[in-house]
Order: structure tokens, then sequence, then C-alpha cells
């Protein structure tokens, strides 16, 4: 009798730990921000986060391209920070008049959770207005490759040929 008490005051509390675990878990973290190019809102900012594994090698967790308005709010898998290294790759495209081309920089994270409520397991992270034409941190172009030219050429061959 005694053993089967004891027995389920131990399942009791192993389920508890469980259900505390897990919901702590399945909480995610929210990140915002506002990219502007000149002062005018930025559309088609992509920002991915990264994280760094056991061999230095970046992954790519979670990615999400800015609205007309250029708000960017995001929720990253709570994880996600259990990596000790989390960082932002933002692209854009803000005073660059090539097509094709775009800027990228890399940023880590914030380094302190907005949060203000004790109770809350939720991380808040907020960017603020970030302007993409002047950030302090060291930006690289990329072009991609145009159209391919034998497309190219073969559709101009097709457009030639008459029936």
């Amino acid at each position: 009798m005694i053993l089967r008490i004891i027995i389920i005051i131990l399942i009791v509390f192993v389920s508890k730990i469980k259900s505390n675990q897990l919901i702590r878990g399945r909480v995610p973290t929210k990140l915002s921000g506002r990219f502007t190019c000149h002062g005018v809102p930025e559309k088609g900012v992509k920002v991915l986060i990264l994280t760094k594994n056991f061999m230095g090698r970046e992954k790519a967790i979670s990615g999400i391209r800015t609205g007309s308005n250029g708000v960017l709010l995001i929720e990253i898998p709570d994880a996600t920070f259990k990596s000790k290294e989390v960082q932002l790759r933002i692209s854009h495209n803000c005073g660059d008049p090539t097509p094709g081309c775009q800027f990228i920089f890399t940023r880590p994270l914030p380094g302190k959770d907005k949060n203000t409520r004790r109770t809350s397991f939720r991380r808040y992270y907020t960017l603020g207005n970030t302007e993409l034409w002047r950030t302090p941190f060291l930006q690289t172009k990329v072009c991609t490759k145009g159209p391919r030219r034998s497309n190219s050429m073969f559709i101009r061959r097709l457009s030639m040929k008459k029936y």
C-alpha cells in the first residue's frame, strides 16, 4: 500500500517536471525591428537567423522577409538559444541601382532581453530602427549572375523561326 502511494507521488512529480519543460520549450522567442533606407521603409529585407554548431559551421534556423512597411517580427524556436552564439544575417538592396545585387551584413542578437515580466518564459529582443545605408557593421556586396545566355539565345532562335 505504501509502495503504491510512493509510486503515484513519483509519477505525479515526474509528469509535473516534464510538463513544465515542454511548456518552456514551446514558447518562442520574439524578435522585432524596422528597416529603413534614407528614412523610407525598406521592403523585401531578408533576415536569416544563424547558429554555429560545435564544428564552427553556420546553420540557418529560420528566415523571413519584411513587408512593404519595413517591419520585422519573427518568432524563433526556443531550442535555437541553446547555442551560445546567435547571429542575424541581413541582406538588402538599399542604395544599389544594379539589378541582381544586394548588400549583406551579419550582426549579433541584441545582448539584453526586453521582457520585463519575471513570470514569463518568453524572451523579446528588439533591433529598433535600423538605417541600412549606414550600419556600423561591415557590408559585402553580392551579385548573382543574370539569365543564362544559352537559354536566351534558344528563345531568340525560336522566335525568329517562321512556320
